[in-house]
């Protein structure tokens, strides 16, 4: 089915507003009923402008940055400096310079608010796993809604989530090819078998295989 529609129905000037001075009178908007629903408490995240306003000083821009970009996703994942770097279109041209601007936005995230922790791995861009920025904050109720079903439909506990650190770890190494289809072929590979210690570990021993016989 395919529909078309204005967003807005009409726009009115309340009855209480008439007799004011034209600069200061306000419209009231209706919503097309169709498309009002999209826009209900539990269907939107909102950026609170409170904290936002509190992001001042250096690394503030980055820091506003992040704060869509945090806000904008229910669970927070793993992501490297280098991915950051490239997705907020920073002029910085030295990874070195920019992971410092990043601490100083992290720093100013956490002092707003808006995250309650952060961390970048101490390994070395150079190791294939390492410089991953990991931050821990709490979902909207929106979200929260978003992520209840996900966890009461969970697999039976003989099935493992993939770390947010093994997801980064598989993207580093096999960008093109996806981790979450890798890992339905690691599950079913394990059924029947001894479920491994270390399952992150063992999915991606697994995904090196998976990956060449796919590329």
């Amino acid at each position: 089915m395919r529909y078309e529609g204005h967003l807005l129905n009409d726009a009115t000037t309340p009855p209480d507003q008439t007799i004011l001075p034209q600069h200061r009178r306000h419209l009231a908007y209706q919503l097309n009923p169709k498309l009002a629903r999209f826009f209900e408490a539990d269907q939107i995240t909102l950026t609170n402008w409170k904290q936002r306003l509190k992001l001042k000083g250096r690394g503030s821009e980055l820091a506003k940055w992040l704060q869509f970009h945090i806000e904008s996703h229910a669970e927070q994942f793993s992501m490297k400096v280098r991915t950051i770097h490239n997705r907020c279109g920073s002029t910085t041209k030295d990874l070195k310079s920019f992971r410092q601007m990043l601490r100083q936005a992290l720093t100013l995230l956490k002092g707003a608010g808006i995250i309650t922790a952060w961390q970048i791995d101490p390994r070395p861009e150079t190791e294939p796993y390492g410089d991953l920025v990991t931050i821990e904050r709490t979902p909207s109720s929106s979200q929260l809604k978003h992520l209840t079903p996900k966890q009461e439909t969970t697999a039976p506990s003989s099935e493992k989530h993939l770390k947010p650190e093994a997801v980064e770890k598989f993207r580093a190494a096999w960008g093109r090819a996806d981790p979450y289809a890798c890992k339905a072929d690691f599950d079913a590979w394990l059924k029947g078998k001894t479920p491994p210690r270390d399952y992150d570990s063992a999915f991606l021993g697994f995904a090196a295989k998976w990956a060449a016989s796919k590329f």
